[in-house]
This record gives C-alpha cells, structure tokens and sequence, in this order.
C-alpha cells in the first residue's frame, strides 16, 4: 500500500538516472512496467492535518510524512531507508521495515 504520490516519485527517481546517463530511456520504461505489475494499492491519505503535523513534528517532507500518515492511518508497517523518516515513524511507533 502506498499514497498517491508513489508513482510520481518513481517516475521521477528513473527520469534522473535517465539525465544523469545511467539508464537508457527504454530501461525506464521497462522498469515502469515492471512495477506496475506488482499491483500495489494506491490511497489516498484522508488527513491533511496528520501529514502537515507531521511535516512539522519530524521536519519531513509532506511527501515522507504522507507514507507515515497512511501507515499510522491504517496500522502497518512502512517500509524505508531514508534514516529522517525512520526515526519519524519509530517516534510515532510505527514498525519500521528497513
């Protein structure tokens, strides 16, 4: 389960490794493809007050703070590296899957 913004984010993420000469421009397609087919559920995080607060308590980014929203929304884990958003979540006591 992810929030909206998931498909943006890694469309983006493959379009600057395409920039950057890393990855040929098929490859970000292909690899488009192949995370569409992991079917991932997309929903929106219903509270705006929960993502802005905690943006502010953890000084995330409202695109971090809306994949902690949804997990403390709907009561599972959130997976990630990024060490910011780890230690939001651990503070918030959601597991952490790293």
């Amino acid at each position: 389960m992810s929030p909206d913004i998931l498909w943006h984010e890694v469309r983006n993420v493959l379009m600057m490794a395409r920039r950057r000469k890393r990855i040929a421009f098929e490859t970000v397609l292909e690899g488009m493809a192949v995370l569409r087919r992991l079917r991932i559920n997309i929903t929106v995080p219903a509270d705006d007050g929960l993502i802005l607060s905690l943006a502010e308590r953890h000084n995330l980014t409202a695109y971090d703070a809306a994949y902690l929203a949804l997990a403390i929304e709907r009561q599972v884990s959130l997976a990630t590296l990024d060490k910011r958003l780890m230690a939001a979540a651990k503070a918030e006591g959601v597991v952490v899957i790293a």
